[in-house]
């Protein structure tokens, strides 16, 4: 079987000074969302989720886009399960995606610590 290769997404040069920050806010994000689960909050973990639905085109991250609509639905619908895979696919996404930043291929958390 063969290896799954991650996601690369190339940045506009012009907000590279931006992306660490955005990496940061988006980490925190899937930490405060998983906490508002727990707590049974879906309407915090809603306003999470439109946030980040909100940002991730304006960063050239469309599927960070795709993911916060997908959450911020499940949130809406009342379902903590659909809420909590809809978290899991973002914070798997987050994981695995890789990030061109000055010549290197970065993880979130790798950028989120520049």
């Amino acid at each position: 079987m063969g290896q799954i290769k991650a996601e690369v997404v190339e940045i506009d040069h012009d907000i590279e000074d931006l992306l660490p920050g955005f990496a940061r806010n988006r980490l925190s994000d899937v930490g405060s969302i998983d906490a508002a689960l727990r707590d049974g909050a879906l309407e915090n973990a809603r306003e999470l989720a439109h946030r980040i639905k909100g940002v991730g085109s304006s960063y050239g991250f469309d599927d960070i886009t795709e993911h916060g609509a997908a959450l911020e639905a499940a949130c809406s619908s009342g379902s903590g399960e659909a809420a909590r895979s809809a978290l899991d696919a973002l914070r798997t996404y987050l994981r695995d995606v890789r990030v061109l930043f000055q010549g290197a291929a970065l993880s979130f958390e790798e950028l989120a610590e520049r």
